[in-house]
């Protein structure tokens, strides 16, 4: 059974959301505002970054976002290509450019930022540093394509045996990938990364 507590703002149809581990969470207000919000535990309003823009610290629709290591916020920042890097109190780090239509960010355990390009129809691995390490992934509209299809891919999760899921805005499916005994250790995606408490 739950209760329901309603935010009230001027939300400009926002996209995804993640938590902290001291239970406050960040929202990306994204379509039409271009900005994070990030709320403490009980709902208050702790701080909020951004706005509409091509610049730095500015988003065109941002749609993804992850916390990582020293708790740096990465940024889907969709209609301009591009990843974004904020410290915990919102500070612009720096840009990652040329990531085509990113529009999930996942960090594992072994601090990999896995970034979910739509357009691209793939899911790329960066390092920390916004080098690009690997990708995966292809084009496939139909059930009966090749294995590993992607139909502009959304989010992405791993469960508990390591096992893959990708949501598909384009396809009827879900994609769910089982690694292979003798997979390269570095093309596997970890479990999510956690924040020292």
């Amino acid at each position: 059974e739950f209760r329901r507590v309603l935010f009230r703002s001027d939300y400009g149809q926002p996209s995804t959301m993640t938590f902290l581990p001291n239970g406050d969470f960040l929202l990306a207000d994204g379509y039409q505002n271009g900005r994070i919000i990030r709320y403490n535990a009980k709902g208050e309003l702790v701080l909020q970054f951004g706005s509409v823009g091509s610049g730095p610290g500015q988003f065109d629709l941002v749609h993804g976002v992850a916390v990582g290591p020293e708790g740096k916020i990465y940024t889907a920042d969709r209609n301009n290509n591009r990843i974004e890097v904020f410290t915990p109190d919102g500070q612009f780090i720096e840009e990652w450019p040329d990531v085509i239509d990113p529009v999930g960010v996942y960090i594992d355990d072994k601090e990999g930022v896995w970034v979910v390009s739509a357009g691209g129809n793939r899911i790329l691995k960066y390092n920390t540093n916004g080098q690009l390490l690997t990708y995966f992934g292809g084009y496939g509209k139909t059930t009966g394509g090749f294995d590993g299809g992607l139909a502009r891919p959304h989010q992405m999760a791993v469960d508990s045996e390591g096992n893959l899921y990708v949501t598909g805005y384009d396809g009827p499916w879900l994609n769910k990938f089982v690694p292979k005994p003798d997979g390269d250790p570095a093309r596997l995606v970890g479990q999510p990364y956690k924040l020292p408490q």
